[in-house]
């Protein structure tokens, strides 16, 4: 079956380099999807920039046109979509990414709330966790932050337990500057959004399509806590006049994504409460 293979930034970087310096230690991954059957795609890594990186359209068109080249170079057997993508960048710019950077200003708050108050380096008992949960829930609902989605479930799965939405967070009370805070946050909420749109691409557009999407990273927190949500389904769709679809995803309360919830009471009591949730 085709697949699209989205490239996360992490393996581009090896291929980059493989290019720079003619040796890359981690390069087998990206060598592993030089299939027949693949289309490889930098859109992800396109999305994401550098670390905490506002982009420009123009950096956006020089980014998509360098990544687009690597891959023409490095695949020989697998498809590749620079074409598509250098036809669509002001596309991909004006929605894609704009969507992502105005969904990194809404949910920052309760990422840097997790990131830098909560001391996730280690499980919080149940009890801290239930506590936390409510001052994630205040803060939501004073700032008007929906947290049914991915971000939110991120988070919340975090203080349960979850050790790949941890690992997203990377957690660090010694953060002190602005810009340290946004960076962390910018590229927190980027990976809860890559997942998202992972799963919307095939309860959407793929569903019907024969084509398989996956997502090729070295990450493995952005990896694990995406197998966490695959079970999650979508639940409905909703047309806007543009023709843009979004998908509201019906979560699945399991052990895997909320490890410390080993009870099945204690799991149908945290989805008896997301029912009241922003």
């Amino acid at each position: 079956m085709k697949t699209i293979c989205l490239l996360d930034r992490n393996v581009v970087s090896d291929i980059r380099m493989f290019f720079d310096t003619g040796t890359s230690p981690n390069l087998a991954l990206a060598r592993d999807q030089d299939k027949p059957y693949n289309i490889i795609s930098t859109l992800s890594s396109v999305l994401e920039g550098g670390q905490g990186n506002v982009q420009s359209l123009l950096d956006f068109h020089e980014t998509t046109e360098q990544e687009a080249k690597l891959i023409s170079l490095f695949y020989r057997k697998a498809s590749v979509d620079s074409e598509f993508m250098l036809k669509n960048t002001l596309e991909a710019y004006s929605s894609l990414y704009q969507d992502i950077r105005n969904r990194v200003a809404l949910f920052s708050p309760i990422i840097e709330m997790a990131q830098q108050k909560f001391d996730l380096h280690n499980t919080p008992s149940k009890s801290r966790a239930l506590i936390l949960e409510q001052e994630i829930l205040g803060l939501a609902r004073s700032r008007k932050i929906p947290i049914r989605g991915v971000p939110g479930i991120g988070v919340i799965s975090a203080i349960y337990g979850n050790p790949h939405s941890r690992k997203i967070l990377k957690p660090n009370n010694l953060i002190s500057s602005d810009e340290e805070k946004s960076c962390a946050a910018y590229n927190s909420i980027y990976d809860f959004e890559i997942v998202k749109r992972v799963l919307m691409l095939r309860a959407t557009s793929l569903a019907n399509s024969g084509l398989r999407v996956k997502l090729v990273t070295r990450d493995k927190g952005l990896k694990g806590f995406l197998e966490c949500m695959e079970s999650s389904k979508p639940k409905k769709m909703i047309k806007d006049l543009a023709e843009d679809v979004s998908v509201e995803f019906e979560i699945e309360i399991t052990e895997d994504l909320f490890p410390t919830l080993r009870r099945n009471e204690d799991r149908l009591q945290l989805k008896e409460r997301m029912n009241s949730w922003p």
